[in-house]
């Protein structure tokens, strides 16, 4: 496979997780004693791009892209470095020194791939570029993906095998601007958010509902939050005394979703009688973690926090390894299960600005 058809590979085929534990403090520069001067050019294809260093070796070394994507698949912009003796174990976090100015589409988004002696190929894939101006980025490396066209027997990365490794930044979507990158270096420290990320992006999410047959439910998307901001609104009835839920659920937006240590939303709700409270849930391929316990229903608008230590695998679900793993997290759901006790009756549940938290 050549280059480009293996980058494409990289970053459009999923694949396995893989945790990473290290020890001991390490930091490894990308390009050796020589920093990105010390990095080469990996071929792109199917995007306009041109590339070069915009300043001499050393530490003001920078390399830029002026790029053009027109087309809707994920393209890589990166940069290659060999590693002969293979890489310090543990290696929890790659920080960058980068930015992006955009002419039109989205900031790239930051990745960093790995190579195994035996071929085995594994990434992880970053928040986008800072755009104001040239700042520092993170990227965790906890839970890396193995992309899906690698092999790997011992099903995790071999640090010291590690031969290769490119650094850059992932292009998504039609977008044009340009790149650049001055610092890489991947440590053994811990990936720390250092803002919330909104996971329903600049408004209140593309949201559908799933409920059991008995139950009816309307989706609204009002300008009824706090200060007239949009809302997610569902009105619905439960009948009585039989176990039903109603799950209103919305895909969340690309980003770094680890280093973070809470959910924070805010919502106000009525519930059936009997109904103990709602049903947070973050689904994670096909796995589904509940928060424990409920937020309660609250006739005013209420901003919590939820612990992500407190969300536990559903019983009624599945997952590989039993443990929320956050970069696999796909989907936000609010709602809520149970019998509603006599004759049941109406609910109402608003959410607006879903977060995570550091």
């Amino acid at each position: 496979m050549d280059r480009l058809g293996l980058a494409l590979a990289v970053l459009v085929l999923g694949g396995s997780a893989l945790t990473a534990s290290g020890q001991e403090s390490a930091a490894v520069a990308v390009g050796g004693d020589a920093g990105v001067a010390g990095l080469s050019l990996v071929s792109v294809g199917g995007v306009r791009a041109s590339a070069g260093m915009a300043a001499p070796g050393g530490d003001g070394a920078t390399w830029l892209w002026q790029f053009r994507n027109t087309d809707t698949a994920p393209r890589l912009l990166a940069l290659s470095a060999p590693f002969d003796g293979g890489l310090p174990e543990g290696m929890l976090s790659a920080q960058f020194r980068c930015s992006a100015t955009l002419v039109e589409g989205n900031a790239p988004r930051l990745a960093v791939v790995l190579f195994e002696k035996g071929g085995a190929c594994w990434f992880a894939l970053g928040p986008t570029a800072p755009t104001a101006q040239v700042a520092d980025a993170s990227i965790s490396l906890e839970p890396l993906r193995q992309a899906a066209f690698s092999t790997d027997e011992s099903g995790q990365l071999e640090w010291g095998e590690v031969v290769r490794v490119w650094v850059g930044a992932v292009l998504e979507g039609r977008s044009a601007g340009t790149f650049r990158l001055s610092r890489a270096v991947l440590t053994s420290e811990p990936y720390k958010a250092e803002k919330p990320l909104r996971l329903t992006g600049n408004g209140p999410g593309v949201w559908s509902v799933g409920k059991d047959p008995a139950v009816t439910a309307v989706l609204t998307m009002p300008d009824e939050g706090p200060d007239g901001k949009p809302c997610m609104k569902v009105d619905f009835h439960f009948p009585g005394q039989q176990h039903m839920y109603m799950v209103p659920s919305t895909p969340i937006v690309p980003g770094e979703r680890g280093g973070f240590s809470g959910l924070r939303l805010t919502y106000k709700a009525s519930l059936p009688p009997g109904i103990p409270g709602l049903l947070v849930m973050l689904g994670e391929q096909g796995a589904q973690f509940y928060a424990s316990p409920p937020p309660p229903a609250s006739e005013d608008w209420t901003t919590i926090t939820i612990p992500l230590e407190q969300f536990r695998l559903g019983e009624w679900t599945k997952d590989d390894n039993g443990r929320l793993d956050m970069a696999r997290v796909s989907t936000v759901m609010v709602g809520c299960h149970g019998a509603a006790t006599g004759d049941g009756g109406p609910g109402s549940i608003s959410v607006c600005d879903i977060e995570l938290v550091p």
